[in-house]
């Protein structure tokens, strides 16, 4: 092999950055620890009835330990949400598969439906769910390009055990009994704490421009100097205009394995509408405070940049109120209308996942399918699951389809699927209603982290994802009086269909409206015109709270999505005449 081609092989396949062997490393690792910690979660609907023979309970009271479970998986989101803001993804998860296993050992000693509700419910619940919920936090970190499709595979682990656990877990009770079974199930669901070690923040998250001033009289060629000791770089000169001054800012870039890609790049640069003095700006700085670097970009023309002094000034102080990452920034999602959709969509999942996990098994049975057809059936519906979490996802990453239009259409297919429930009988039937249940389950699940990264942003998805799961959980202690009512004293789960495709057409609905507003939007705010008059100056600002830098450089006309390569700053040094040199990768 010459040596161009196994250069370019190394570029294409990088160790370390995002979308790189690590971070699929990563999420491999993510995928099996979800497998082991799903063990007792994706069992539901066997526990439930096994629940009900082991205590002889009613459906109302063997609902509760089944519910509750998904509840504390859910719930746990506003736990986990913050403690892996505060102490990263990494410790939460260790925590939680612990927790987990031992809430099903606890279960195993459990003398009735009240002690399983709490160990079942309460203790392994929460656990799984720390762990489960608490990694595409961690992934969406880990990826740019591929972010859906990571998700996916994560949530892959979770399907996987849909297919293995509740066959197995049907085995250990007809071996060991039920207490016997739960006993090895808490042994066998410990295997998640091994994966969990692997997770780690990454380091290229971490990295922050460096500021320092230097001596006195320094030149621009030192910089140059040092861009020269690295491996591989190389060195060429923009313009740079900072209020009325024009200094040259030599910007190196370099073959790094930490180095991101070209494209994770181009993601990180959000639009942002901002004009004004950079020597301004410079007032506002404290000495030796601590200077976070957080990169923004935006097309504009000149005379769009000469705008307010004191709207820069304002926009600054914003900035270090809500710092990114930090509580109040991320509490900041509540004034957000989207996220009251991302909300109500992630309800709707949590009801029809409940009827899908807990109530199907229940359900094919009470129309005459034998227990152990109906086990295995909803195992084998989980493939169409686990298809749809790595598949759909890929489409959406390749831009073959919308994540916002592949989200209309599975909702219209869960709302038709819904309504049809309470009118087959039928093992085919069932089970072809069951297949196309867990391809919606599929799609959303993976899709709710990856829109909360989209709609409201990365630095908002940990606390965000948090509140969405925890405030779905807290529903969770409605559903069991609503399901023995509706079981014991009317007979059948046809209201119980039937409500979740009335909510399911609300959400399709609602999301409808968003696609259209989206595609009436761009119609009416871009025109090629538009771009040829914006296409004079580009600017990139490099923000450290609380100062704001600018930067133009000189491109040619962009389309509509706007792309570009854009270089990602290493270094800052200010000089004491109050210029400055900037270090780029690129």
């Amino acid at each position: 092999m010459s040596n161009s081609a196994q250069v370019k092989k190394k570029e294409k396949i990088q160790r370390y950055g995002p979308d790189s062997v690590h971070s699929w490393m990563t999420a491999g690792a993510c995928c099996l620890s979800s497998f082991f910690a799903s063990s007792a979660g994706r069992s539901g609907g066997f526990i439930f009835v096994a629940v009900q023979e082991t205590w002889q309970t009613n459906r109302r009271d063997a609902a509760w330990p089944v519910l509750m479970m998904t509840a504390g998986i859910q719930a746990s989101g506003v736990l986990s949400g913050p403690l892996a803001q505060r102490f990263t993804v990494r410790p939460v998860t260790i925590f939680g598969s612990v927790l987990s296993s031992v809430g099903l050992i606890l279960s195993s000693f459990a003398p009735n439906t009240t002690i399983l509700t709490l160990s079942l419910g309460a203790i392994h619940g929460i656990g799984a769910g720390m762990v489960i919920m608490s990694q595409p936090m961690c992934l969406v970190q880990h990826f740019d390009t591929y972010k859906g499709l990571a998700t996916g595979l994560n949530f892959a682990g979770a399907a996987m055990a849909f297919f293995v656990f509740p066959i197995v877990l049907e085995f250990l009770t007809e071996t060991y009994g039920f207490r016997g079974a739960m006993l090895l199930l808490g042994a066998i669901s410990l295997n998640a704490m091994a994966f969990t070690l692997f997770l780690r923040k990454p380091e290229w998250l971490g990295q922050c421009t460096t500021i320092s001033k230097s001596e006195k009289g320094a030149e621009p060629h030192d910089l140059r100097k040092c861009a020269a000791a690295t491996h591989g770089s190389s060195v060429s000169t923009i313009t740079v205009h900072m209020g009325n001054d024009t200094e040259n800012i030599s910007r190196a870039s370099r073959d790094s394995p930490n180095a991101p890609s070209t494209h994770h790049k181009q993601k990180q640069m959000k639009y942002l509408g901002m004009a004004g003095s950079v020597q301004t700006a410079h007032s506002l700085i404290t000495p030796g405070e601590p200077m976070t670097i957080k990169f923004t970009y935006r097309r504009m023309t000149a005379s769009a940049f000469l705008g307010s002094v004191a709207s820069a000034v304002e926009t600054v102080k914003q900035s270090k109120r809500h710092e990114p990452g930090s509580l109040r920034h991320g509490l900041s999602v509540l004034k957000e209308p989207m996220f009251y959709l991302i909300l109500y969509t992630f309800f709707c999942y949590s009801v029809t996942l409940d009827c899908y996990t807990s109530l199907l098994v229940d359900f094919a049975v009470g129309k005459g399918i034998p227990l152990r057809s109906a086990v295995a059936m909803t195992s084998i519906s989980g493939l169409v699951d686990l298809v749809a979490r790595l598949l759909l996802p890929s489409i959406a990453d390749r831009d073959i389809l919308s994540r916002r239009t592949m989200l209309v259409m599975v909702k219209v297919m869960i709302t038709i699927v819904m309504f049809l429930f309470p009118h087959v009988s039928s093992y085919a039937a069932i089970f072809a209603l069951a297949c196309c249940t867990g391809l919606y389950v599929g799609c959303v699940v993976v899709m709710c982290s990856v829109l909360i990264a989209e709609f409201l942003g990365v630095d908002r998805v940990p606390l965000t994802y948090g509140l969405v799961t925890g405030l779905t959980g807290l529903t969770a202690f409605g559903k069991p009086p609503l399901i023995g009512y509706f079981r014991d004293r009317m007979g059948s789960y046809d209201a119980v269909f039937l409500l979740c495709g009335l909510l399911q057409l609300l959400c399709f609905l609602l999301w409808f409206c968003v696609c259209v507003a989206g595609m009436l939007y761009k119609r009416r705010n871009w025109s090629p015109q538009d771009e040829i008059a914006g296409a004079a100056a580009e600017v990139s600002k490099y923000i450290y709270l609380p100062c704001a830098d600018f930067v133009f450089c000189s491109r040619g006309p962009r389309g509509p999505k706007g792309n570009a390569n854009l270089q990602k700053v290493l270094a800052v040094v200010t000089r004491s005449n109050g210029s400055c040199s900037v270090t780029t990768c690129g």
